[in-house]
């Protein structure tokens, strides 16, 4: 089976997934874990191995071929196996990389493999009984750490925004902030440590990231032109500025002391049965002494 052809393997995904379609889910899954690692090692090796670089200006056109069918046989297959496993601890390992594959498909600028991505995180989410994008987020931790870990890889970390770009896009919870606000920062450190060879991709994530935000929190409004110019005459930045309206006001001075007080604090500071306590209920009005 690992020596097949790409034909061969795309028909047999079909047969496959069609008797699985018709299957229970299954209480012993061993069978269905091989196949669905066979399955995802099987993408890992039809996924496009270069994607948009700086240094060459170019535009490429794909064309349906054996590869686009394979792909989409085999995403169609996934979807199906994933809901005939029961065993949801040995199932979740296999899902977050089979969503992290699924999710580097949007990559494809072909709308066939779009298609066919969608109905099986559709497909996946239905039968999980939540919504696409409740499912990617329950799993986006999981999904987050895949992302992290190949933002400082030598060979997968072309291939993190991607993946980074389109989690973005499918995922309305605005509690996803929380889990995605670190990656940030790893890919514009992948853009020093790779010398910058992807730098377009980064900056579609970055587009990606700002768009969710707004999604996430449309009440959060950017500051007035008037506000920013005036920071910039006194020479403030914004978390400068944020910081002076958060201050509180400091207390108002005592402007004088004179009289009965100057004499009893004079006093106080001489006599060591005078505590703060007595000076204190001084000032209140409370003239009686411990």
């Amino acid at each position: 089976m690992m020596q097949s052809s790409k034909s061969d393997r795309s028909s047999m995904a079909i047969l496959i997934a069609l008797i699985l379609a018709e299957l229970e889910p299954q209480d012993d899954s061993h069978v269905l874990f091989s196949l669905a690692e066979t399955c995802i090692e099987w993408i890992k090796e039809i996924r496009p191995e270069e994607h948009t670089r700086d240094d060459v200006i170019e535009h490429k056109i794909p064309v349906p071929s054996e590869d686009t069918i394979l792909t989409v046989t085999l995403v169609a297959l996934l979807a199906v196996t994933f809901t005939r496993i029961q065993e949801e601890k040995k199932r979740l390992k296999l899902l977050i990389a089979f969503l992290y594959e699924l999710l580097g498909l949007y990559a494809i600028t072909n709308w066939i493999v779009h298609d066919a991505a969608d109905c099986a995180l559709n497909r996946i989410a239905s039968a999980m009984s939540s919504t696409v994008s409740e499912f990617l987020y329950a799993h986006g931790s999981y999904i987050v750490h895949q992302i992290a870990l190949a933002a400082r890889s030598r060979t997968e970390h072309d291939h993190a925004p991607v993946v980074f770009s389109a989690l973005l896009d499918q995922v309305d919870d605005p509690r996803m902030f929380d889990h995605v606000r670190h990656i940030v920062e790893d890919l514009l450190q992948a853009l020093d440590r790779f010398k910058q060879a992807y730098c377009i991709l980064i900056l579609r994530s970055m587009l990606a990231f700002v768009t969710a935000m707004g999604r996430w929190f449309p009440e959060l409004k950017p500051p007035d032109e008037s506000e920013i110019e005036e920071s910039e005459e006194h020479g403030l930045t914004e978390e400068q500025v944020i910081m002076e309206t958060e201050k509180k006001p400091p207390p108002t001075p005592i402007l004088s002391v004179e009289g009965d007080e100057a004499s009893f604090i004079i006093s106080a500071l001489s006599h060591k049965d005078i505590g703060h306590e007595d000076i204190k209920r001084r000032f209140m009005g409370d003239t009686k002494l411990r």
